[in-house]
């Protein structure tokens, strides 16, 4: 059987701080449509770019169903993401938190997720719960 995993976005409008729905140009649109063309099962979630709008860049937007996601990127630095990632119950699947943004260093759940044993990332550091 082959092995799939799920990527899911939370932003992916092109900045989060001033908030825009402007998807056109997203670096976090690239490395969505990176992983989709890899076959990864890729989801996403904005704070402001509606579902339709989403559905229109050709993002899933089939984010609850996290039973194959494996790993989270936070694609910008709107801190809406944050009670979204609160909001997805991340279960034992999860093994790795991609933040760029630095937003989850200061999260109130960044704790138990190290104590699942999911390692949360920036662009500078690495946090494990070992």
């Amino acid at each position: 059987f082959p092995v799939t995993i799920g990527i899911h976005f939370l932003g992916l409008a092109f900045k989060g701080l001033p908030e825009t729905n402007d998807l056109r140009n997203s670096p976090a649109m690239e490395i969505y449509d990176y992983f989709k063309n890899e076959e990864y099962i890729v989801s996403g979630w904005d704070a402001v770019a509606s579902e339709v709008e989403l559905k229109n860049s050709g993002v899933s937007t089939n984010h609850y169903d996290i039973k194959s996601t494996v790993a989270i990127i936070l694609g910008n630095n709107n801190p809406k993401n944050l009670e979204e990632l609160a909001r997805l119950h991340v279960d034992s699947k999860v093994v790795f938190i991609f933040d760029p943004w630095d937003l989850v260093k200061e999260f109130s759940q960044t704790a138990s997720f190290l104590e699942k044993g999911i390692a949360v990332s920036s662009l500078t550091t690495l946090q494990t719960g070992q």
